[in-house]
């Protein structure tokens, strides 16, 4: 019997989007400043594409599952209080081993040079618990 997802659409200021507790990990939370110039440049001429999914924590914080880079710059195009709509998932459906997964899957299709360092992989992974590394495992594999 399948479960019915327990997503909803909010509406939310960008500020109070959390970053994915695993950004961090990552050139130390750092974002690429010429990535977020080439998206700023594309949402000055067109818009902001919210292509972003996000799950609820224990605290009720909205963390982002990935588009870090996007997010920021949607917040110096449009401004700290600029409101988009945006899927949240519940802590069931997205675990932080979920939440790991899916970031590096987004990256490695988009900057993959950020996640192909393997030590920085198993680390994050060890975060989750040992049965996150041979997901990252087989996720670079089929990435790469």
């Amino acid at each position: 019997m399948r479960e019915t997802s327990q997503m909803k659409t909010i509406t939310i200021e960008l500020n109070k989007i959390k970053p994915n507790p695993f950004k961090k990990f990552i050139k130390n939370g750092k974002l690429d400043e010429e990535i977020i110039s080439k998206l700023m440049e594309g949402y000055k001429q067109t818009t902001f594409h919210m292509n972003l999914k996000a799950r609820e924590n224990k605290k009720k914080e909205v963390e982002l599952v990935y588009g870090h880079h996007r997010l920021e710059a949607a917040i110096r195009v449009f401004g700290k209080t600029h409101e988009i709509k945006i899927d949240v998932y519940s802590l069931k459906e997205f675990s932080d081993e979920k939440m790991l997964l899916d970031m590096i899957r987004e990256n490695l299709t988009q900057r993959g040079e950020y996640y192909r360092d393997m030590a920085d992989c198993v680390m994050l992974a060890k975060r989750c618990g040992d049965s996150a590394l041979p997901k990252v495992f087989l996720l670079i594999h089929l990435i790469s």
